[in-house]
């Protein structure tokens, strides 16, 4: 019986360099979460613009929507200051956005150096936090976790809404611990399975257009696999050559002998390996013991002049 096969390295569309991404999305089962939250940009009021990606700061982010016409926002705004730096350390982070604020950013750049408010202060702008975060009614806080998942939306004040953080934050900063670490681990078996496959990619079987054809004209059995999208191979592809979608390369190989001997090409440029010599590699990691692409990839066949088919298999 055949082992249990590791997830595959996805194989990335044409492109002049045809790259290889491996791309490996754990989620552990301890964490309970909603999707992330959109991206957004944040225009401070020093008159910078930042794009804010909630799912890579890694933190215990709280977002403060604010109006300068509403009495008491310069209170909460220290209470928020108050509360910010005693969670910092680990790992708690907020914004502030005045949005609707006739107060000139200029004063609150003014007040945010008067109190030194060091987390960023910044006013609403298109695709800011009340374009991502509207619906239905406009929260006044938005709490996400360690990944930009959105944890709590409040429409209350925050000086009512501080206390049921506090309560949470311990939690949270326990998932923080075990995602960073389940990232570290993640790092470290990808830069390890990147290591293995660039080692074996340095022994993968390279075999020539005119090897090739040989190997077509005679009565030889093996498996010829265009490694693309389906609209690449239906322009034209080799005769007798089957296409694998880059996404499906893993549920397609699943069903196919590790004894077969197989060949497989892309029609990748500028690249010595390309996808199919990277995909060759991942199947001989996975136990295929007759593994080989072909050399140039499909523009050294038609280089060649050897005949190429079109239109669907």
């Amino acid at each position: 019986m055949r082992r249990t096969r590791r997830n595959p390295a996805a194989l990335t569309r044409r492109s002049r360099a045809c790259v290889f991404f491996l791309i490996l999305l754990l989620r552990p089962s301890w964490l309970q979460a909603e999707a992330p939250a959109s991206d957004f940009v944040l225009r401070g009021v020093d008159g910078h613009t930042a794009l804010i990606q909630p799912g890579r700061l890694r933190k215990i982010l709280l977002i403060y929507i604010f109006s300068t016409r509403e009495i008491g926002w310069k209170e909460e705004l220290l209470s928020l200051k108050s509360f910010y730096e005693r969670h910092r350390e680990n790992g708690f982070a907020a914004i502030a956005v005045a949005a609707r604020a006739p107060l000139a950013e200029d004063a609150l750049a003014q007040f945010a150096l008067a109190e030194k408010i060091e987390f960023p202060l910044g006013v609403d702008s298109k695709d800011g936090p009340m374009d991502v975060f509207a619906e239905g009614e406009m929260p006044r806080v938005v709490l996400m976790g360690p990944q930009g998942d959105v944890r709590l939306r409040s429409q209350q004040t925050l000086a009512s809404v501080l206390p049921g953080i506090q309560d949470l934050l311990p939690k949270l900063f326990k998932e923080r611990k075990r995602y960073i670490k389940e990232q570290r681990k993640l790092a470290q078996s990808q830069a390890k399975e990147k290591r293995n496959l660039e080692k074996t990619l340095r022994k993968v079987k390279a075999i020539t257009p005119e090897e090739l054809k040989a190997m077509l004209d005679s009565d030889q059995r093996f498996g010829l696999y265009f490694i693309g999208a389906k609209n690449a191979f239906e322009g034209k592809h080799i005769p007798s050559a089957v296409p694998v979608n880059f996404a499906e390369i893993d549920a397609f190989f699943e069903t196919r002998d590790p004894k077969e001997k197989i060949v497989l090409y892309c029609d990748c440029e500028n690249d010595e390996w390309g996808v199919s010599g990277r995909a060759a590699a991942r199947l001989q990691l996975d136990g295929f013991k007759d593994v080989a692409y072909l050399k140039g990839h499909l523009r050294a066949w038609d280089a060649e002049k050897f005949r190429l088919e079109e239109g669907p298999r």
